[in-house]
């Protein structure tokens, strides 16, 4: 059959003393299995391997690490929640496109464009701007600022707007 299959004799003979060799991670490898349960499947790698530690097993983080990855042990109860997801789907309603993508307004004040930026005041302090620009001019029209891009930045700036436009069309 090792003919047949193009497959030399010593890697019959290599395959037949690797499969009859005993892993000399045996007895680690129940007492990661016993801890792992006994933990109700909490307990990383690096808690594992202290509690082995305890027990006089010498093995370094990774070797633990390696079997347990290798033994299909995962925890699994804080991975989900671990995780940051701020993407819910569609919310609230969606304006019409009137535009089409094409910003070339002539006349001024039929096209306003409007966005928040942040802006790094200081190491741990942050400002927001959020201006009304006009596509035809390019000028800013109204614009707010605040320290959170809330819902009250947005007002701000709206209210602005408008105030601006009425002495605009008077």
């Amino acid at each position: 059959m090792l003919t047949y299959f193009g497959i030399p004799r010593s890697t019959f003979y290599e395959r037949l003393k690797a499969s009859q060799r005993i892993d000399k991670y045996r007895q680690v490898k129940q007492e990661i299995a016993k801890q792992f349960i006994r933990s109700k499947e909490t307990y990383g790698y690096r808690r594992i391997w202290y509690c082995l530690m305890k027990q006089g097993f010498t093995y370094c983080q990774e070797t633990v690490r390696r079997l347990m990855t290798s033994m299909g042990l995962k925890v699994t109860l804080y991975s989900s929640k671990s995780h940051y997801h701020s993407y819910r789907g569609h919310m609230g309603k969606t304006a019409p496109n009137y535009l089409h993508q094409q910003f070339n307004a002539r006349k001024a004040y039929q096209v306003l464009h409007t966005d928040i930026t942040q802006i790094s005041i200081s190491e741990n302090v942050k400002g927001y701007l959020s201006p009304v620009i006009d596509e035809a001019s390019g000028a800013v029209v109204a614009y707010a600022t605040s320290t959170h891009p809330n819902m009250n930045l947005i007002t701000t700036m709206l209210v602005s707007l408008f105030k601006k436009l009425r002495r605009i069309v008077e």
